[in-house]
């Protein structure tokens, strides 16, 4: 528990000092989520029709699945900060989510503390990681990364000790993966059915 921790603290300072984590939502695609959001907030609980968005087209259909947008949302209405502020804080628990799956799933494959290290400090030192949220804005994709990340390390778990609480951990991981990004939680869940096997 204490390295999940060190590394959930190291990625988030490293989030902080990049930028990634603190000032307005950075990226190509920042506006267009946030835009999303907030016809969300301002339609509610109508959220597959809104005339504003894509000239009328339903929100959710051909486009994203609503779990990132549902939650900036909650985090907007339930703590009442601003979008932007919420889009920060989803961003830093999908990093958080990304590196403490990775350190997890490589820990309870190898059985290894110094191969998890090795490896999530490979991925934390890789820009396209952070390229996510800085330069892109690709912060569905992000946080069903993050979903995904935690249901491999569940997976594992689960073919380790076929426990119910590992597989219950998969499935609501990469449930919550397929509800932020179609494409990547299908490859997170062909992972995970990987890892299994």
């Amino acid at each position: 528990m204490i390295d999940l921790a060190v590394v959930a603290a190291v990625t988030v300072g490293i989030g902080i000092a990049s930028g990634a984590l603190r000032g307005f939502p950075k990226g190509y695609d920042a506006l267009g989520h946030l835009a999303k959001v907030r016809l969300l907030l301002a339609a509610w609980p109508h959220l597959n029709w809104n005339d504003s968005w894509y000239g009328g087209l339903p929100n959710f259909t051909g486009s994203y699945p609503p779990g990132y947008h549902l939650l900036v949302a909650a985090f907007s209405f339930c703590f009442r900060i601003s979008i932007e502020s919420a889009m920060l804080v989803v961003t830093g628990l999908s990093f958080v989510l990304v590196t403490t799956g990775s350190y997890a799933l490589v820990r309870l494959v190898t059985r290894s503390r110094y191969a998890a290290w090795i490896a999530t400090l490979a991925l934390i030192a890789e820009p396209t990681l952070w390229d996510q949220s800085l330069q892109l804005g690709l912060y569905p994709r992000l946080l069903s990364l993050g979903f995904g990340a935690a249901g491999a390390a569940a997976a594992a778990g689960y073919g380790r000790t076929r426990s119910r609480w590992w597989s219950l951990a998969m499935v609501l991981s990469l449930g919550a993966s397929l509800s932020a990004h179609p494409v990547v939680g299908v490859m997170c869940t062909v992972f995970a059915a990987a890892v299994i096997w």
